[in-house]
């Protein structure tokens, strides 16, 4: 693994369309590999290297990256070779532990809109953050959280507007309407 210099590895990341292109999440920032892990270069330009909780590659344009951070959200529209950093409506000093990019089969019933470009932020303290235009802006959904400490995101691949929350201290979180409104589920999931 040449040219990887953090082995802490916090997040993978596979471009669907050339699978040969492996992203990874470090302690110290993107780290790109373009011949299976063989090789590694540092991929943080417009970035101060921070810690990569999560990455998500979009499915049908892999040059569109997103990264969870220990200062928030970054994009790159490059195949990570720049970075910019996403802060319009989140928090100022956000640090986002998880991301679900879902690239373009919910709707969205408060807007009642197809998007191609939905970005969930799990902020740690600040709960879920939703972008609904490819993280150029971002509001709060956190109706029915009884702590904001939210660590982890999942979003079900069939029913793409039911999402799950995990917090640090009150348990796992169902949402059925992508996110606008959130419910304990004492670990009991609901079927839709």
């Amino acid at each position: 693994n040449t040219g990887l210099k953090f082995r802490d590895i916090m997040a993978i990341a596979i471009n669907p369309a050339t699978p040969s292109i492996l992203y990874v999440g470090t302690g110290g920032g993107v780290y790109k590999s373009t011949d299976a892990g063989q090789t590694w270069a540092e991929a943080n330009e417009g970035t101060d290297k921070p810690v990569i909780y999560s990455l998500a590659v979009h499915p049908r344009s892999p040059d569109i990256l997103y990264t969870a951070t220990s200062d928030g959200i970054y994009k790159s529209n490059d195949g990570a070779l720049h970075w910019e950093k996403l802060h319009q409506g989140l928090p100022g000093h956000a640090h986002a532990h998880a991301m679900i990019l879902d690239a373009g089969s919910a709707t969205i019933p408060s807007l009642d809109q197809r998007s191609e470009d939905i970005i969930y932020a799990a902020m740690m303290g600040s709960g879920v953050y939703r972008s609904v235009d490819g993280g150029k802006s971002w509001s709060a959904v956190n109706d029915g959280f009884k702590s904001l400490d939210i660590r982890t995101l999942a979003q079900d691949p069939q029913v793409t507007s039911k999402l799950y929350a995990g917090s640090e201290s009150t348990g796992l979180y169902e949402s059925i309407d992508a996110g606008l409104h959130w419910k304990q589920t004492d670990g009991v999931l609901a079927d839709v």
